[in-house]
Protein backbone atom coordinates (compact mmCIF):
# COMPACT_ATOMS: atom_id res chain seq x y z
CA UNK A 1 0.00 0.00 0.00
CA UNK A 2 1.43 3.42 -0.83
CA UNK A 3 0.01 7.02 0.38
CA UNK A 4 1.73 9.65 -1.99
CA UNK A 5 0.97 12.93 -4.24
CA UNK A 6 0.28 12.42 -7.84
CA UNK A 7 0.17 15.96 -10.19
CA UNK A 8 -2.51 16.00 -12.73
CA UNK A 9 -4.62 18.36 -14.92
CA UNK A 10 -3.93 20.86 -12.18
CA UNK A 11 -4.69 19.07 -8.96
CA UNK A 12 -1.83 17.72 -6.65
CA UNK A 13 -3.78 14.47 -5.26
CA UNK A 14 -3.09 12.64 -2.23
CA UNK A 15 -3.84 8.79 -2.42
CA UNK A 16 -3.62 5.91 -1.32
CA UNK A 17 -3.17 3.24 -3.47
CA UNK A 18 -3.16 -0.52 -2.64
CA UNK A 19 -1.45 -1.42 -5.80
CA UNK A 20 -2.65 -5.00 -5.31
CA UNK A 21 -3.46 -7.14 -8.20
CA UNK A 22 -7.30 -7.82 -9.79
CA UNK A 23 -10.21 -5.34 -10.63
CA UNK A 24 -9.21 -1.48 -9.80
CA UNK A 25 -11.65 0.44 -7.66
CA UNK A 26 -11.63 4.09 -7.54
CA UNK A 27 -13.30 5.99 -3.74
CA UNK A 28 -14.24 9.53 -3.28
CA UNK A 29 -15.04 10.70 -0.54
CA UNK A 30 -17.67 13.42 0.75
CA UNK A 31 -17.49 16.68 1.41
CA UNK A 32 -15.68 17.76 4.34
CA UNK A 33 -13.99 13.89 4.46
CA UNK A 34 -10.78 12.47 3.52
CA UNK A 35 -9.56 9.20 2.00
CA UNK A 36 -9.42 6.91 5.37
CA UNK A 37 -13.27 7.18 5.23
CA UNK A 38 -12.95 3.95 3.27
CA UNK A 39 -10.33 1.69 4.97
CA UNK A 40 -13.56 -0.39 6.79
CA UNK A 41 -15.33 -1.07 3.05
CA UNK A 42 -12.02 -1.32 1.03
CA UNK A 43 -11.02 -4.48 3.67
CA UNK A 44 -13.50 -5.87 2.82
CA UNK A 45 -13.71 -5.56 -1.18
CA UNK A 46 -11.51 -7.74 -3.09
CA UNK A 47 -9.09 -5.84 -5.60
CA UNK A 48 -6.68 -2.95 -5.95
CA UNK A 49 -8.21 0.41 -4.05
CA UNK A 50 -7.76 3.91 -4.53
CA UNK A 51 -8.92 6.19 -2.73
CA UNK A 52 -7.92 9.82 -3.24
CA UNK A 53 -8.70 13.08 -1.35
CA UNK A 54 -10.69 15.57 -3.39
CA UNK A 55 -9.38 18.95 -4.12
CA UNK A 56 -9.46 21.00 -0.97
CA UNK A 57 -9.66 17.80 1.61
CA UNK A 58 -7.21 15.75 3.33
CA UNK A 59 -3.97 16.27 1.41
CA UNK A 60 -4.92 17.54 -1.80
CA UNK A 61 -4.68 21.38 -2.21
CA UNK A 62 -7.48 23.17 -3.58
CA UNK A 63 -6.54 24.40 -6.93
CA UNK A 64 -6.51 27.70 -8.28
CA UNK A 65 -9.50 26.28 -10.54
CA UNK A 66 -13.32 27.12 -8.96
CA UNK A 67 -15.06 24.81 -10.94
CA UNK A 68 -15.46 21.10 -9.98
CA UNK A 69 -15.66 19.89 -13.64
CA UNK A 70 -11.83 20.86 -13.93
CA UNK A 71 -11.36 18.73 -10.78
CA UNK A 72 -13.33 15.40 -12.75
CA UNK A 73 -11.66 15.93 -15.78
CA UNK A 74 -8.61 15.96 -13.28
CA UNK A 75 -9.59 12.36 -11.89
CA UNK A 76 -9.81 11.37 -15.43
CA UNK A 77 -6.12 12.07 -16.11
CA UNK A 78 -4.99 10.87 -12.78
CA UNK A 79 -7.00 7.09 -13.47
CA UNK A 80 -5.04 7.12 -16.67
CA UNK A 81 -1.81 7.73 -15.16
CA UNK A 82 -2.32 4.91 -12.65
CA UNK A 83 -3.33 2.19 -16.00
CA UNK A 84 -7.11 2.26 -13.92
CA UNK A 85 -9.36 0.52 -17.10
CA UNK A 86 -12.46 -1.15 -16.79
CA UNK A 87 -12.83 -0.54 -13.29
CA UNK A 88 -15.76 0.23 -10.29
CA UNK A 89 -15.92 3.78 -8.87
CA UNK A 90 -17.58 4.45 -5.83
CA UNK A 91 -18.69 7.57 -4.62
CA UNK A 92 -20.05 8.85 -1.31
CA UNK A 93 -22.54 12.46 -1.19
CA UNK A 94 -20.27 14.93 -3.00
CA UNK A 95 -18.12 11.81 -3.95
CA UNK A 96 -21.04 10.10 -5.65
CA UNK A 97 -21.52 13.40 -7.47
CA UNK A 98 -18.09 13.54 -8.90
CA UNK A 99 -18.38 9.65 -9.89
CA UNK A 100 -21.71 10.50 -12.02
CA UNK A 101 -19.31 13.00 -13.54
CA UNK A 102 -16.54 11.20 -14.25
CA UNK A 103 -18.36 7.68 -15.58
CA UNK A 104 -20.88 10.49 -17.96
CA UNK A 105 -17.12 11.82 -19.40
CA UNK A 106 -14.62 8.60 -19.15
CA UNK A 107 -17.19 5.35 -20.03
CA UNK A 108 -13.99 3.78 -21.03
CA UNK A 109 -12.65 3.52 -17.63
CA UNK A 110 -15.49 3.08 -15.71
CA UNK A 111 -17.87 0.04 -16.06
CA UNK A 112 -19.46 -0.22 -12.69
CA UNK A 113 -20.47 3.07 -11.16
CA UNK A 114 -21.70 2.82 -6.95
CA UNK A 115 -23.46 5.53 -5.45
CA UNK A 116 -23.50 6.07 -1.75
CA UNK A 117 -25.91 8.77 0.01
CA UNK A 118 -26.07 11.35 -2.81
CA UNK A 119 -27.88 13.73 -5.05
CA UNK A 120 -28.74 15.14 -8.28
CA UNK A 121 -28.26 18.90 -7.06
CA UNK A 122 -26.14 20.49 -4.02
CA UNK A 123 -28.04 19.79 -0.78
CA UNK A 124 -27.23 21.87 2.42
CA UNK A 125 -30.02 21.47 4.53
CA UNK A 126 -28.87 19.91 6.94
CA UNK A 127 -26.36 22.89 7.48
CA UNK A 128 -27.74 25.07 10.53
CA UNK A 129 -28.24 28.05 8.67
CA UNK A 130 -26.46 30.96 11.46
CA UNK A 131 -23.81 28.30 11.65
CA UNK A 132 -20.42 30.82 12.60
CA UNK A 133 -17.90 28.02 12.32
CA UNK A 134 -17.16 24.13 12.55
CA UNK A 135 -17.88 23.82 16.20
CA UNK A 136 -21.55 25.63 16.05
CA UNK A 137 -22.35 23.00 12.50
CA UNK A 138 -21.25 19.79 14.57
CA UNK A 139 -22.92 20.80 17.51
CA UNK A 140 -26.68 20.81 15.79
CA UNK A 141 -25.38 18.17 12.97
CA UNK A 142 -25.56 14.87 15.11
CA UNK A 143 -29.26 13.79 14.69
CA UNK A 144 -29.28 14.28 10.68
CA UNK A 145 -26.95 11.81 10.56
CA UNK A 146 -27.15 9.38 13.19
CA UNK A 147 -30.66 8.26 13.68
CA UNK A 148 -32.20 8.24 17.23
CA UNK A 149 -29.04 9.75 18.63
CA UNK A 150 -30.51 10.34 22.26
CA UNK A 151 -30.17 6.17 22.18
CA UNK A 152 -26.76 6.62 20.69
CA UNK A 153 -24.73 2.85 20.33
CA UNK A 154 -20.89 3.19 21.40
CA UNK A 155 -20.38 2.04 17.74
CA UNK A 156 -21.93 5.07 16.34
CA UNK A 157 -20.93 7.50 18.78
CA UNK A 158 -17.43 6.43 17.60
CA UNK A 159 -18.16 7.10 13.86
CA UNK A 160 -19.65 10.52 14.83
CA UNK A 161 -16.58 11.67 16.57
CA UNK A 162 -14.68 9.89 13.42
CA UNK A 163 -16.26 12.57 11.04
CA UNK A 164 -16.51 15.22 13.30
CA UNK A 165 -12.85 15.16 13.77
CA UNK A 166 -12.47 14.67 10.22
CA UNK A 167 -14.85 17.99 9.59
CA UNK A 168 -12.64 19.94 12.26
CA UNK A 169 -9.64 19.65 10.36
CA UNK A 170 -10.65 21.58 7.74
CA UNK A 171 -10.97 25.20 8.49
CA UNK A 172 -14.02 27.40 8.51
CA UNK A 173 -12.70 29.18 5.77
CA UNK A 174 -11.47 26.78 3.85
CA UNK A 175 -15.10 25.18 3.87
CA UNK A 176 -16.94 27.83 2.87
CA UNK A 177 -14.97 28.10 -0.18
CA UNK A 178 -15.71 24.45 -1.22
CA UNK A 179 -18.99 25.42 -0.96
CA UNK A 180 -18.47 28.65 -3.27
CA UNK A 181 -16.78 25.79 -5.83
CA UNK A 182 -19.07 25.82 -9.58
CA UNK A 183 -20.53 22.62 -9.40
CA UNK A 184 -21.15 19.89 -12.16
CA UNK A 185 -24.53 19.74 -14.05
CA UNK A 186 -24.80 16.24 -12.23
CA UNK A 187 -28.50 15.40 -14.02
CA UNK A 188 -27.37 15.91 -17.22
CA UNK A 189 -24.17 13.80 -16.39
CA UNK A 190 -26.11 10.89 -14.49
CA UNK A 191 -28.31 11.03 -18.00
CA UNK A 192 -25.19 10.00 -20.00
CA UNK A 193 -24.15 7.33 -17.33
CA UNK A 194 -23.87 4.01 -18.94
CA UNK A 195 -22.33 2.08 -16.31
CA UNK A 196 -24.06 -0.77 -14.48
CA UNK A 197 -25.10 1.38 -11.30
CA UNK A 198 -25.92 0.86 -7.80
CA UNK A 199 -27.56 3.47 -5.71
CA UNK A 200 -27.18 2.73 -1.86
CA UNK A 201 -29.06 5.23 0.31
CA UNK A 202 -29.49 4.78 4.40
CA UNK A 203 -32.99 4.33 5.42
CA UNK A 204 -32.47 7.34 8.23
CA UNK A 205 -30.28 9.02 5.67
CA UNK A 206 -31.66 13.50 6.55
CA UNK A 207 -29.05 14.79 4.30
CA UNK A 208 -29.59 12.59 0.94
CA UNK A 209 -32.88 10.52 1.63
CA UNK A 210 -34.28 8.84 -1.01
CA UNK A 211 -37.30 10.96 -1.21
CA UNK A 212 -36.34 12.75 -3.17
CA UNK A 213 -32.54 12.45 -3.62
CA UNK A 214 -32.24 9.33 -4.19
CA UNK A 215 -35.18 8.70 -6.56
CA UNK A 216 -33.95 11.18 -8.59
CA UNK A 217 -30.78 9.35 -9.44
CA UNK A 218 -32.76 6.41 -9.55
CA UNK A 219 -34.93 7.71 -11.85
CA UNK A 220 -32.38 9.54 -13.81
CA UNK A 221 -29.75 7.07 -14.81
CA UNK A 222 -30.54 3.67 -16.79
CA UNK A 223 -30.66 0.76 -15.29
CA UNK A 224 -29.89 2.32 -11.84
CA UNK A 225 -30.66 -0.31 -9.19
CA UNK A 226 -30.97 0.65 -5.85
CA UNK A 227 -30.54 -0.67 -2.22
CA UNK A 228 -31.65 0.80 1.34
CA UNK A 229 -29.26 0.16 4.34
CA UNK A 230 -31.69 -0.65 6.96
CA UNK A 231 -31.35 1.30 10.13
CA UNK A 232 -28.16 3.70 8.86
CA UNK A 233 -27.94 7.19 8.15
CA UNK A 234 -25.59 9.21 5.36
CA UNK A 235 -22.52 7.25 6.53
CA UNK A 236 -23.53 3.99 6.04
CA UNK A 237 -20.49 2.40 5.03
CA UNK A 238 -19.10 3.41 8.06
CA UNK A 239 -21.92 2.36 9.90
CA UNK A 240 -22.66 -1.22 8.57
CA UNK A 241 -19.58 -2.06 5.91
CA UNK A 242 -19.56 -5.39 5.83
CA UNK A 243 -23.27 -5.13 4.56
CA UNK A 244 -22.76 -2.29 2.07
CA UNK A 245 -19.57 -4.38 0.59
CA UNK A 246 -21.76 -7.45 0.58
CA UNK A 247 -24.45 -5.40 -1.56
CA UNK A 248 -21.73 -4.42 -3.74
CA UNK A 249 -20.12 -7.43 -4.64
CA UNK A 250 -23.37 -8.93 -4.91
CA UNK A 251 -24.66 -6.27 -7.81
CA UNK A 252 -20.99 -5.94 -9.39
CA UNK A 253 -19.54 -9.74 -9.22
Amino acid sequence: MTISPLAVGGVEFSLLDTAGPGRPTLLLHGNRDHKETWAPLMARLPGRHIAVDLPGHGGTPLPASPDMADHVRALGTLLDELDFTGGMVIGHSLGGQLAIGLAAQRPDLVTDLVIIASALRHTSSFKPPAAAGNDEMIKHAGPFFFPREGAIPARRAAIAQEVFTAWSSIPWSRHMELNQLARIDVPAAAARVRARTLLLTGQYDKVCPYDPHGAQIHAAIAGCEHRMVPDAGHFLHLEYPELVAGMIAEAAP
